[in-house]
């Protein structure tokens, strides 16, 4: 019998790029919130499935939590494999939450409006090239993170770019550079390779309630993918739009219920 005096567990998927330390930026969380935030990257070794590595990664960490108490949050391409375990573990999860959520590709013409364009249609033609840039955004990562932070978000709006004035963000945001770049850029590599495959089956597969949270004007994450989700889950999202912001400001703003 499920024990509905437990604590909830907090799962947190991040993005990509991006660690851990995302998590840093989810807004005033409830301290009776366990909070488990896995490095996506460290469970997977070259040529793994990196949802099969995430699925097994996710039943570790939450072995001692009872079914039904573990919200999922997914961010940015982070929410991909929040969907793929909520999917995977219908039994576990009991609310699935996505922020800037990165849809699956097929659901609508969203590629061109994407900022990471580029990096996507290497991840879908190109994979060796992809493996090139990522060396080499790994230097920029170690060597110059001020200018590699300072290249992308070159085009964001203010609410994005006053996020840079806080050392926290700054710190989060360093360090996934770091990891994905650096430290895993095979495992990175990967779940991007996996992204721009086909995973939009896998949203009819949902069964706990959803949230999303999505940045009116997100360039990373465009709106529409959101609508696209809502439409596309079974259940009937309920979706939280937020005016002005862009990618990482709705994740500071975005409250996990």
């Amino acid at each position: 019998m499920q024990n509905c005096n437990a604590p909830e567990a907090i799962y947190f998927c991040h993005g990509a790029p991006g660690s851990e330390h995302d998590a840093d930026l989810l807004p005033n969380l409830d301290k009776k919130f366990k909070l488990l935030a896995p490095n996506l990257f460290s469970a997977l070794a070259k040529g793994d499935d990196p949802i099969l590595g995430a699925v097994e990664q996710f039943d570790k960490m939450t072995a001692g939590v009872p079914d039904g108490r573990i919200h999922i949050v997914g961010f940015s391409i982070g929410a991909m494999v929040a969907v793929e375990i909520a999917a995977a573990r219908p039994a576990r999860v009991g609310q699935l939450t996505l922020i800037s959520p990165a849809a699956p590709l097929e659901l609508g013409h969203f590629l061109q409006y994407m900022a990471g364009k580029p990096v996507f249609e290497l991840a879908l033609h190109k994979p060796k090239l992809l493996r090139v840039l990522t060396f080499v955004q790994g230097v920029f990562a170690r060597c110059f993170p001020k200018f590699l932070i300072a290249q992308l978000f070159s085009k964001c709006g203010e609410l994005e770019k006053g996020l840079l004035d806080n050392p926290v963000f700054t710190n989060s945001l360093r360090a996934g550079l770091v990891n994905s770049f650096f430290k895993f850029p095979d495992a990175y590599v990967s779940l991007l390779k996996r992204y721009v495959r086909n995973w939009s089956g896998q949203l009819e597969k949902i069964q706990c309630p959803v949230e999303i949270w999505h940045g009116e004007k997100d360039t990373w994450s465009p709106i529409g993918m959101s609508y696209a989700l809502c439409k596309n889950i079974s259940n009937a999202p309920k979706l939280h739009v937020i005016p002005d912001a862009e990618h990482y400001s709705t994740l500071t703003r975005a409250k996990i219920q």
